[in-house]
């Protein structure tokens, strides 16, 4: 068994080797562990889907000195991961609900 960890691997991939790589991460997530961070809906939509992801929410603690971070399990369920991505300034009109296209 391997861990893995994978910073914001939306960053400088192309849309489709993108959703190649975290297919792959899903395939071998059998017989591996992958952490993987990430402000991206694409990969928090695509790698929480999975029965077996945890999801988890950093939020920082500003005026507390010293600064500190909190992690929180984030409940598999579709409300509590909208209220995820929406933490992250997404909003149901980024998913593809627009009145019109560009």
């Amino acid at each position: 068994m391997l861990l893995v960890l994978i910073e914001e691997p939306e960053n400088d991939l192309h849309p489709t080797a993108l959703k190649a790589l975290l297919d792959l991460v899903v395939e071998s997530s059998a017989d591996n562990q992958f952490v993987v961070s990430t402000h991206s809906n694409i990969v928090l939509r695509h790698l929480g889907a999975e029965n077996s992801a945890r999801v988890y929410q950093v939020s920082t603690e500003f005026g507390v000195l010293p600064t500190t971070a909190r992690f929180e399990l984030v409940d598999a369920t579709p409300d509590a991961r909208l209220a995820a991505l929406g933490n992250l300034g997404y909003s149901l009109t980024d998913f593809e609900l627009w009145d019109g296209w560009l």
